[in-house]
């Protein structure tokens, strides 16, 4: 499967998004209400607490706060990052690395996002011991 032109564009455009408005949004210190059901109801935190406010801090450059709010934040943060600056150089250079990259790490996409959770529940449990 090629990835046409106009398709990069719209796929930097949508992992480009949240980075600029995470970066636009105000402080971490004005969301510290939490929406989680789970939460709320049970009074224990799903894996994915902190996830926002995490990205929102990684965008401002406190990858500590980040970190402390959701394990999993910072590593979401670069990896939109890191997808920004591939698809950016593969429409400026008229590459393919994209598309290598997407074949190479198809098949363990699903594992290795059900990983990434496990080990963010897994820590954040740790750290509120």
């Amino acid at each position: 499967m090629r990835c046409g032109g106009l398709l990069k564009i719209f796929l930097l455009i949508f992992f480009l998004t949240p980075i600029v408005v995470a970066y636009l949004y105000p402080e971490i210190g004005s969301l510290s209400s939490s929406a989680c059901c789970l939460r709320s109801i049970c009074g224990v935190e799903c894996p994915t607490c902190g996830l926002t406010r995490g990205f929102i801090a990684a965008s401002k450059g406190h990858l500590r706060d980040s970190f402390l709010l959701n394990p999993l934040s910072p590593v979401i943060f670069l990896v939109f990052l890191l997808l920004c600056v591939v698809l950016a150089r593969d429409i400026i250079l008229r590459r393919t690395f994209a598309e290598r990259l997407y074949k190479r790490f198809d098949r363990y996409t699903g594992v290795a996002i059900a990983s990434a959770v496990a080990f963010s529940f897994t820590l954040k449990w740790l750290m509120l011991r």
